[in-house]
């Protein structure tokens, strides 16, 4: 990303595109030093202050010269404090304890059976299998999504909240995610900036670091990554839809939301708010989804997390993944332009029933896990209640919200009738003028890079396996049940019926046709 902010030890944030310039060095062996750096971009969050020039750890004797006086009513306070603790030591004191935990677990419930493998969850996309470990987050299907054991309204009561603001910050969440406590207002602390994009974890991986240590880089990697999705994120946002137009500065006194968010270009409170609330419900869904096993499956093979994590995008680029809340708009849109404003709800039911009879299913209606109610959607409504509660579109959500539902239940095909988180994000986020939906999946991404690089953390170092599950075939899964096919499992080819597919020669043919076809001057040209 060309024109992002360095952040680096003996650098305070600056502004895009500028590094910013060095303070000058504490006296020789100095006891106590009165100028001060980040070690990171989430600082003091994950370090404590280091002197420029000797770089032990001790708290100034005075602010910086250049330091922005912090606001006196702020809930998010920049400034140092000796009560500030460092994630990544709060995190090395827990891993151990952790480690001897499950090792004790497993000594004495090893080979003990946790549940019954079912042919249908075999060739249904192991759908409700158990079969990962993934700590930071629990779906329950009546209940929906527990961040560390808290359900969502309680994270927005107990996390953390920028001064004036109602909804809890993401970094707080991230802390949670990690440690599983809800962190106070002085270990949140932190200012935001973007690092250079080198993964510390493949470095230290080549040098031949030992295993146990692998935690401590993948955390290094992970807060790198956090740090700079928002300039990475709100740059492509600039160069799609705003002229290639420049993110502006990183202001350290703001959090990590509201940075996000006047570097996409949007300055009004309200959205901004509705950031943290979108950034924080979106972060983690337990560890079954596509985005989060793909970077469990591509971290076990010790990728580092910038490889991970842009596997987990490209999963997420999916349709059945990241594109939901697009594809509720557009049927939205779709409905408005059939049906006009105001729409009677006898005229709601007809439009329902019709999609379903056309063989479609209504967007933003039903989950894999969840029975009742996303409370990602409860909170989304209760944002849009108080803030736009008379605006047309989210009047068409709600009145939706009393009629499918019923509609669902009286077709008789759906286990959850109930609205899902991507019901209604959309509706919000056009709102307040993000109306380019082929963007929302990025809004996405950077917001589940909280949990899944959470859990990445621990997953190496609870120094999980690479995983490698057994394959069946077919055939293999038949002879396993004793069900009769007119083939017997595992008979050899003299015994089955002839192919008809292309022999070889034909197929080697048609391989050589689609390259030559492919890698051809003018293919190349077009």
């Amino acid at each position: 990303m060309d024109g992002a902010t360095v952040g680096s030890p003996g650098q305070r944030p600056g502004v895009i595109g500028q590094r910013a310039p060095r303070p000058p060095p504490c006296p020789p062996k100095s006891p106590q030093c009165s100028v001060v750096s980040w070690e990171c971009s989430m600082c003091p969050l994950c370090c404590p202050p280091r002197c420029h020039c000797c770089h032990s750890k001790h708290q100034p004797t005075a602010s910086p010269p250049d330091a922005p006086p912090a606001p006196q009513d702020s809930q998010f306070s920049l400034s140092p404090s000796p009560l500030s603790q460092n994630l990544k030591d709060v995190l090395a004191s827990m891993i151990p304890k952790e480690q001897a935990r499950i090792k004790s677990f497993r000594q004495q419930h090893g080979s003990t059976a946790i549940g019954q493998i079912t042919v249908d969850m075999v060739y249904g996309g192991m759908r409700g299998m158990k079969g990962l470990i993934y700590e930071t987050s629990v779906l329950d299907p009546d209940e929906g999504i527990r961040f560390r054991g808290f359900s969502i309204p309680e994270c927005q009561k107990l996390l953390p909240k920028a001064a004036g603001g109602e909804e809890p910050l993401p970094e707080g969440l991230f802390w949670l995610l990690v440690t599983g406590e809800v962190p106070t207002p002085e270990q949140l602390s932190a200012a935001i900036t973007a690092l250079n994009s080198e993964s510390k974890f493949a470095r230290a991986y080549a040098e031949g670091i030992n295993r146990v240590k692998y935690w401590e880089f993948v955390y290094e990697d992970a807060m790198d990554l956090i740090a700079k999705l928002p300039c990475v994120a709100a740059k492509i946002y600039r160069n799609l839809y705003r002229e290639g137009s420049s993110i502006g500065a990183i202001d350290p006194n703001l959090d990590w939301s509201h940075n996000f968010t006047n570097m996409l270009g949007y300055t009004d409170p309200q959205f901004i708010e509705l950031m943290r609330l979108y950034l924080t419900i979106h972060s983690d869904h337990e560890g079954g989804n596509v985005s989060a096993h793909t970077s469990h499956l591509v971290g076990s093979a010790l990728s580092d997390p910038y490889l991970a994590f842009a596997a987990a995008m490209n999963g997420l680029a999916g349709p059945l993944h990241g594109l939901a809340n697009q594809e509720v708009l557009l049927w939205l849109t779709d409905l408005q332009k059939e049906l006009g404003q105001d729409v009677s709800d006898e005229k709601l039911r007809d439009f329902i029933w019709n999609t379903l009879n056309s063989g479609r299913v209504v967007p933003g209606y039903g989950h894999a896990v969840l029975r009742k109610t996303d409370p990602r959607y409860t909170c989304q409504r209760e944002f849009a209640l108080k803030h736009l509660p008379k605006d047309p579109m989210f009047k068409l959500v709600a009145q939706l919200y009393k009629i499918v539902p019923n509609v669902l239940l009286e077709q008789g095909k759906a286990k959850n009738p109930w609205p899902n988180v991507d019901a209604h994000s959309g509706v919000l986020l056009q709102y307040y003028g993000m109306k380019e939906m082929k963007y929302y999946t990025v809004l996405f991404g950077v917001s589940r890079a909280l949990g899944v690089l959470s859990q990445l953390i621990w997953s190496r170092a609870l120094g999980f396996p690479l995983e490698r599950p057994k394959s069946m075939s077919t055939a293999g899964l038949m002879q396993l049940v004793g069900y009769k096919s007119g083939i017997r499992p595992g008979s050899p080819a003299s015994e089955r019926q002839p192919s008809s597919s292309p022999g070889q020669a034909e197929l080697t043919q048609e391989f050589l046709h689609r390259g030559r076809r492919s890698w051809s001057p003018l293919a190349l040209q077009s």
